[in-house]
């Protein structure tokens, strides 16, 4: 009996059985599952700028929003002018102390300066066994410390002036022992006591030299 001959298809040849078996269909909801997850994926988005469109999917104002926002307005000029007045009152009060706290630091650091200065030089004639003075001079309303160089210009003497920055001071009396200058001997000896007073506005600070140590104090 001869037996007839099977022809398989073009690229079917060769290949294993289970290779032949058809595709397996997947099931229904499985592949509507699929379709729609495509077409929310690939879903045309709508041109329009997203301003314009919250705009115009807005619900109109209701009637409590413009009640608020008939509430948000401007100051009247009753309330500008009692501000005003409030400001103007309270600089009134502020400005004279803060002027008076201002004077009394600038004069007190006059004071300090020259309590240093003559506790220097006092010092210093202790240490070097030279004579030291220290010359006030109301008119310039300068310190001048007589054997001490500038440290700036060592050729000129060291000199304070207490009616610039930042003392803006004013010499209004000095008496050492009847003389215009505290000066100390080669001990560190002062030569009589004496003091000088100084002002800034309403306020005035006296410096004490005791006759006895030398060291100048502030009252």
């Amino acid at each position: 009996m001869n037996r007839r001959e099977v022809r398989e298809p073009p690229g079917v040849a060769g290949q294993h059985p289970a290779a032949r078996r058809p595709a397996r269909k997947p099931p229904a909801n499985e592949a509507r599952r699929t379709v729609s997850t495509t077409a929310r994926l690939w879903r045309v988005q709508p041109t329009m700028p997203p301003l314009r469109r919250n705009l115009l999917c807005s619900p109109p104002p209701s009637e409590a929003g413009t009640r608020r926002l008939r509430a948000c307005r401007g100051f009247s000029l009753l309330e500008l002018a009692c501000v005003t007045a409030l400001v103007a009152i309270t600089a009134a009060i502020a400005l004279p102390r803060y002027a008076d706290s201002l004077a009394r630091y600038r004069v007190e650091l006059a004071c300090r300066r020259i309590i240093a200065d003559l506790n220097l030089i006092r010092m210093r004639a202790w240490a070097q066994g030279t004579c030291e003075s220290a010359r006030f001079d109301p008119d310039a309303e300068t310190m001048t410390l007589i054997c001490d160089p500038d440290i700036n210009f060592p050729s000129r003497n060291y000199i304070v002036h207490f009616n610039q920055a930042p003392y803006y001071a004013d010499i209004v009396e000095r008496d050492f022992s009847g003389r215009t200058f505290m000066y100390y001997n080669r001990y560190g000896q002062p030569c009589g006591g004496g003091y000088v007073v100084l002002r800034v506005g309403n306020v005035q600070r006296k410096v004490v030299v005791d006759g006895q140590t030398g060291k100048a104090v502030m009252e």
